[in-house]
């Protein structure tokens, strides 16, 4: 919280007095507004002298009425699946607010202007003493939401070295002839947060002079080549990732960004999901395997490239830093230095899409595509582009409209190695093409509950893992006997 504090001092004070119903917490991206919001969540769980229940929900880019209608529900204990209209759920939300008297509802990342009579939220009153806050990077959305602003603005260079000093260590001060290039290396941080505590972070434990000092040169000679705020904010992060030095954990991060933007990703199934990948090196056991992927874990949390969430049991991305991995990923020239072996990424998760991503969005070359969590209901491809015979990986789970796989889908993927269909409960069927995919490494079917046949998988002498969990198949697939010759985990 350093530099913070009147911010967080003053959004309080609105939320303790009876006066001010909606506050807005605005400023420039990457300043600080979530961890300010972050802590007073939790000072106002602490006392639970002033409101019964106080209410977490990110809204993100990609804003959805109906996650955000659940997201309050899940927050207030309950259900609101059962509903498929929304303004019916819209109702059955405004009830279920009502029914908690005073609460806070603070809403995370807002974008743009929303409407709370469609979302089922009661417009807060002075007699009800409920109350809202948001953070978001528009006056804008401020004014139009009708809220009392709170400003947060960059530290100034005596708080941002004071926060990069609790990082890397204030003993670094006793070295005489690091002292200037260190608060150079600061001052090129701008005064945002994110970017000095990554920064730091990635140089935590330094002490050769020399090391610093090229540090320092290689951020001036890449921030001085950008003109875009957001681009030189993206380098400045990108510096943490570039020290990793590893390949197989800038692998494992980059992975990361194929979930939706402020999903919290389960570390089993992340790390379930490294091993298949082949970003964990074959060990002696799988439970070693795991504990390397723990490790690798909390490695990238040191580096603040990913954060703990839900008790520890799930990490997420920032949404810059999951920016600068999507960047990286892809085919847009930045002025940053990558690597000509950069990994090409597809990713249109969790966006609503209900139709494939248009064609001059699909480059040649792409190795991984993530479409999960989508509301697409056929998957059907023009493959006689030859944009997909590189692809390694195909991500398609959670798509509850998923009916349709067409045949020829798979018939130029000859590199395909994980293809992850679970939970797509409308699928009964899956193409034949799926037989031809000899490098698959991991099939994933769980819960897709109306699939009774899976295609033969004789040829499929590289499958190390197939999940049929709680989907309808009652018979062993064809040549799954032959597969079974070497391990394969079910």
């Amino acid at each position: 919280m350093v530099g913070e504090d009147s911010a967080k001092e003053k959004n309080l004070k609105l939320l303790m007095g009876d006066v001010v119903c909606k506050i807005g917490v605005c400023g420039m991206g990457w300043v600080g507004k979530t961890t300010i919001m972050k802590h007073t969540h939790n000072q106002l769980l602490e006392e639970r002298n002033k409101f019964d229940k106080v209410i977490w929900a990110t809204i993100s880019k990609e804003y959805d009425v109906v996650k955000l209608q659940q997201d309050i529900a899940t927050a207030l204990g309950e259900d609101l699946s059962k509903q498929n209209d929304e303004t019916t759920r819209a109702a059955v939300l405004q009830d279920m607010l009502k029914g908690k008297k005073r609460y806070v509802l603070i809403l995370d990342d807002v974008w743009k202007q929303i409407s709370l009579e469609q979302v089922g939220i009661p417009e807060p009153t002075v007699m009800d003493g409920c109350k809202l806050v948001l953070t978001t990077r528009s006056t804008e959305v401020v004014r139009s939401m009708g809220c009392e602003e709170i400003k947060v603005e960059p530290l100034s260079e005596v708080e941002a070295i004071k926060l990069f000093l609790t990082i890397v260590g204030s003993e670094l001060l006793d070295i005489p002839t690091l002292q200037s290039t260190l608060k150079l290396i600061v001052r090129q941080c701008d005064g945002l947060p994110l970017a000095i505590v990554t920064l730091a972070s990635s140089m935590k434990g330094e002490r050769d002079v020399r090391i610093w000092e090229n540090a320092l040169n290689e951020l001036k000679a890449r921030i001085g080549s950008l003109e875009d705020m957001v681009d030189k904010v993206l380098v400045r992060l990108q510096f943490s990732y570039d020290r990793l030095r590893d390949p197989k954990i800038k692998h494992c991060f980059l992975c990361c960004a194929l979930y939706p933007e402020d999903f919290a990703i389960n570390k089993e199934v992340l790390i379930e999901y490294w091993i298949v990948e082949g970003f964990i090196d074959e060990l002696e056991s799988r439970e070693a395997m795991y504990n390397k992927g723990h490790a690798n874990l909390k490695r990238l949390e040191e580096n603040c490239l990913l954060e703990s969430a839900d008790h520890g049991d799930r990490v997420k991305m920032h949404d810059l830093v999951r920016d600068m991995a999507v960047h990286i990923t892809s085919q847009r020239d930045m002025a940053v230095h990558i690597t000509s072996q950069r990994p090409r990424y597809l990713v249109k998760a969790g966006m609503q899409l209900r139709e494939l991503p248009t064609e001059h969005e699909r480059t040649e070359g792409l190795q991984k595509v993530s479409l999960m969590r989508n509301c697409i209901s056929k998957f059907c491809l023009d493959m006689t582009l030859p944009k997909f015979t590189a692809l390694s990986t195909l991500l398609l789970q959670h798509h509850g409209c998923l009916e349709e796989i067409d045949d020829s889908v798979f018939t130029l993927m000859t590199e395909l190695k994980v293809l992850d269909l679970s939970y797509c409960y409308n699928i009964r069927n899956l193409p034949n093409s799926i037989s031809g995919l000899v490098k698959l490494t991991a099939l994933l079917l769980n819960h897709c509950g109306n699939l009774a046949h899976v295609p033969s998988l004789a040829k499929l002498g590289a499958l190390k893992k197939l999940d049929l969990g709680y989907t309808g198949v009652t018979a062993i697939p064809d040549g799954l006997v032959l597969v079974l010759g070497r391990e394969v985990q079910m």
